[in-house]
């Protein structure tokens, strides 16, 4: 009991430092403890003058984008992402990012170890240094030095307002995988399966795989002819793989040349005035009535093109002219190839080339039964014994006509 009681006490004395409820610098009779020698306690103000200093070591090192934190006077109570790398020889790409917060700064003496020009021996000297403090979320502190503070104030803001070109690729959840959903291409991809230049390869294998079936439905082939479309949109795919614009604007293409291919909207039956009563993409997306009745999908048999109305195509091109999300694009692929393969469906052919041989052989079979007076034949009232691989014995022999 005693002993259980005493890690007990313990572990709530920790607690009690972490959070500030207790005064860590106390020991278990009251009396003030001494730092240890070039420690100072941690300040919660004034630290405007070294983060100025800060600010000015990151811009001798050439830090990108420091203009995001020019304006900022203080770190106290500012948001923080920091990377951490947990081994930088074996594993250079694999770091961790958790988010935090400063709370204070303090100023600590440490050894620097350095060669002497004079005499050429190793020398040491002590330089005192400003760190601040973090307070992650997941739990605990870190101590950040001024270029590490500076790095991790300017990565908290292009992550926190999506800052275009902003990715973390060392990210652990590049790298998730589950038995679920797990990724069924080679182990190596896995990876990088949702970077913009895989989407890029999938989107050029979409599209061989539709444009073989579509290209023998259609009379007139403006995609892949001799205008070079096709071509030119395979290049620029293949030029502009890392770009989320290029790729967006490369599906809009793509879709408009899968429309025309399906026959566009000449089979629909729409009357003269139905056209000028359409509503735009955005009066239907801001409507929750009029949003509830447009149907992506083509659905069922009857479908005379790639949307079975014109308000479908609407909205979906304006999910994908408003979206910069990676995920929102393959879905939307997702979708168009199999408004594709629903279309390759309904207007399959009825007469297959299997029906009409078949057709063609009981028409000559039923013109040799006929004779030259119309009427049957004998030989096509007798039916013939099915020949099998199996030899008859003497009796199956003798009464093989009975």
């Amino acid at each position: 009991k005693g002993l259980r009681e005493g890690s007990l006490k313990a572990a709530l004395k920790e607690i009690l430092e972490v959070s500030g409820g207790l005064n860590s610098e106390a020991n278990e009779n009251g009396e003030t403890a001494t730092l240890p020698e070039g420690e100072n306690i941690l300040n919660t103000t004034g630290d405007e003058e070294a983060f100025v200093q800060a600010k000015s070591l990151a811009a001798s090192n050439e830090i990108p984008n420091l203009e995001m934190v020019a304006s900022m006077q203080s770190t106290i109570g500012q948001r923080c992402r920091l990377r951490r790398v947990a081994d930088e020889i074996s594993a250079p790409g694999d770091a961790t990012y958790s988010l935090g917060s400063a709370t204070g700064w303090r100023t600590k003496k440490t050894m620097w170890q350095y060669n002497d020009l004079e005499t050429g021996e190793p020398a040491v000297t002590e330089k005192e240094e400003t760190v601040w403090s973090l307070s992650m979320d997941k739990g605990g502190e870190e101590e950040v030095g001024a270029l590490e503070l500076v790095d991790s104030l300017i990565r908290a803001k292009k992550w926190k307002h999506q800052y275009p070109g902003y990715t973390e690729h060392d990210s652990p959840l590049f790298g998730y995988r589950n038995k679920i959903g797990r990724f069924c291409g080679r182990a190596v991809d896995a990876p990088y399966a949702a970077s913009p230049s895989f989407f890029s390869k999938l989107i050029l294998k979409r599209e061989q795989e539709c444009y073989q079936s579509l290209k023998s439905r259609s009379y007139e082939n403006n995609w892949g002819g001799k205008s070079g479309l096709r071509n030119a949109w395979i290049v620029s795919m293949k030029e502009n793989f890392d770009e989320p614009g290029a790729l967006r604007r490369g599906l809009l293409t793509l879709e408009e040349a899968f429309h025309e291919l399906c026959g566009g909207f000449e089979n629909l039956n729409t009357q003269d005035g139905d056209e000028e009563d359409i509503n735009s993409a955005k009066e239907l997306l801001e409507n929750d009535n009029l949003r509830s009745d447009v149907e992506l999908e083509s659905l069922g048999l009857k479908i005379s093109g790639l949307w079975h109305c014109r308000e479908s195509r609407l909205v979906f091109r304006e999910i994908i002219s408003t979206t910069d999300s990676l995920g929102i694009l393959a879905l939307s692929l997702d979708l168009l190839c199999r408004n594709c393969q629903t279309y390759l469906e309904a207007t399959k052919p009825t007469v297959t080339r299997k029906s009409v041989t078949a057709a063609s052989n009981y028409d000559q079979g039923m013109y040799q039964a006929y004779s030259s007076s119309g009427r049957l034949t004998r030989s096509s009232y007798s039916t013939e014994q099915q020949t099998t691989s199996r030899r008859l014995n003497s009796w199956q022999q003798q009464n093989a006509l009975y």
